[in-house]
């Protein structure tokens, strides 16, 4: 695949996917992750919600992408992966994040999180938002 083919863009500093082969991603620093591009940005739903926050990573991010900061607008895909841990899921879950979901995620009225994937570790067929 060639760059302009690839479907995911993913924080160069983040632990790698395991299950996403890197043919189908780019790494991106942050400013090229929040810009609108033909890629999805891929984040991690961990079992306490979206990383990275702000500062996970000494000053990076600058953004808070667990509020989804400058993801505002557009299709966001997330692996699901226990924190601190390489244990990942299968499947990624993606959502187009428009104003009506990013309110209700940021008054915690629904949760991006390991939820999304069954005890297999399989994504969920069901809509759990």
């Amino acid at each position: 695949m060639s760059p302009v083919d690839k479907k995911y863009k993913y924080l160069n500093y983040l632990p790698k996917p395991i299950h996403l082969p890197p043919e189908e991603y780019d790494l991106v620093d942050d400013y090229e992750f929040c810009q609108k591009d033909h890629r999805i940005p891929l984040l991690i739903a961990t079992q306490f919600g979206i990383f990275p926050t702000n500062k996970t990573y000494g000053k990076k991010p600058v953004l808070n992408y667990a509020k989804l900061e400058g993801l505002e607008n557009r299709r966001v895909g997330f692996i699901g992966r226990a924190y601190a841990t390489s244990r990942e899921r299968k499947g990624i879950f993606e959502i187009y994040i428009d104003e009506k979901l990013l309110n209700k995620l940021q008054t915690g009225k629904i949760k991006i999180d390991l939820s999304l994937w069954d005890e297999n570790g399989e994504l969920r067929s069901e809509n759990l938002l």
